[in-house]
């Protein structure tokens, strides 16, 4: 297992020497600094939208916005549409079987310009307009499967992850008709394995970044350029050793903003939210959880805005700054509670607004979307 770390190790750093441009930044959670980190210390306002509820919503799995416009997918539901005050518009498309249906929604992407709507279901690539009207389909079965999508720079961009221990590909790119564009192979050898594709992507609406749970680097893609954004420690593996004494890290989830990188993981069994800074060379711890709950949603920031819900980011969006959400039941819940009552936020008037606002709602209702304004 040791040997196969150190392959894996040195195969993803020899790609960054060969693809990187920049010099890299180092991210180490064992080195983070244990930081009071509030959410005034990154924003200055916060908003809320209560989404209707004609379309029942689950668990979000992603939004993306345009304009005035959110379109939210959720697990085994359809990709709906809102507007600005969480009223709903319509439907992209429809799960199914059929030629213009597609299985799962939650793997979408949009391109704002040509307000177009792309969702990858399969080994297949549906195009619908943003009024929910099927375009066309792309076929991609000859590339393989693929685990992600996004469209950026008037691309597409397909992305695997190592799944059972091989990957072709960490991604394809194709043009808007489906055309191939380029490639950028997977460099680690094949290995047995029993884990799925594990990985993500995310955003700061400059560039893609792409992290693969195999190997230590977070790569920048612009274009069809890329070159190592982020490296991990050799002491800070994604692929550990249980008959070791090497430490259990995962990086669960990461939200990019032009000034900072957040990440979430899982640090000796223990949830963690910390904030790299462009100006600062550790991360900064923020906060950590020793048990999470599907409620929790796992570590995030005090909110000293309005003294609500602790903010946990799951996107960036250049429009408006960082999104979350929570759940109607878990806002009622939190503003009854004596933690809410007696908290002194930065703005009472807020804290006013959002205690009506919980006590508008019924615990069925649907999400309640966050909206974070970050400093400028």
């Amino acid at each position: 297992m040791r040997l196969l770390i150190i392959v894996i190790l040195f195969l993803s750093l020899s790609s960054c020497s060969q693809s990187g441009k920049n010099e890299t930044e180092l991210v180490s959670p064992e080195n983070a600094i244990s930081r009071d980190i509030q959410l005034s210390d990154l924003a200055d306002d916060i908003s809320y939208i209560p989404l209707s509820n004609e379309e029942p919503i689950g668990q979000i799995a992603r939004i993306k916005t345009s304009g005035d416009l959110f379109f939210i997918a959720a697990y085994g539901e359809d990709i709906l549409v809102f507007d600005k005050e969480g009223k709903f518009q319509h439907k992209i498309g429809r799960t199914g079987n059929g030629p213009d249906e597609y299985m799962t929604g939650i793997y979408f992407t949009i391109d704002n310009e040509n307000r177009l709507v792309y969702v990858l279901d399969n080994q297949r690539i549906l195009k619908y307009t943003f009024r929910g009207e099927f375009q066309s389909e792309i076929s991609i079965a000859k590339y393989g499967v693929f685990y992600d999508i996004a469209f950026h720079d008037g691309l597409i961009y397909l992305f695997d992850f190592i799944s059972f221990g091989y990957a072709k590909y960490d991604w394809i790119v194709l043009d808007n008709e489906g055309e191939l564009v380029s490639t950028k192979l997977n460099n680690i050898p094949d290995f047995p394995s029993q884990e799925g594709g594990s990985g993500f992507i995310f955003s700061d609406n400059q560039s893609l970044f792409y992290m693969n749970l195999f190997n230590d680097t977070i790569f920048s893609i612009s274009g069809t350029d890329y070159q190592a954004a982020y490296i991990l420690p050799e002491n800070a593996r994604q692929i550990t050793n249980p008959n070791t004494d090497e430490k259990n890290f995962t990086i669960l989830d990461a939200v990019k903003t032009p000034d900072q990188l957040i990440i979430r993981y899982m640090l000796d069994n223990v949830f963690c939210i910390s904030v790299k800074d462009k100006n600062e060379q550790n991360l900064q711890l923020a906060g950590s959880l020793e048990q999470m709950s599907y409620v929790d949603e796992g570590p995030g920031f005090v909110n000293d805005l309005d003294g609500g819900c602790p903010f946990v980011p799951k996107d960036y969006f250049s429009s408006f700054g960082l999104y979350g959400y929570r759940n109607a039941y878990e806002l009622i819940e939190y503003v009854n509670s004596t933690k809410f009552k007696n908290a002194t936020p930065q703005y009472p008037g807020k804290k006013a607004e959002l205690e009506k606002l919980a006590n508008s709602l019924d615990e069925n209702d649907n999400p309640v979307l966050m909206l974070v304004k970050l400093k400028e």
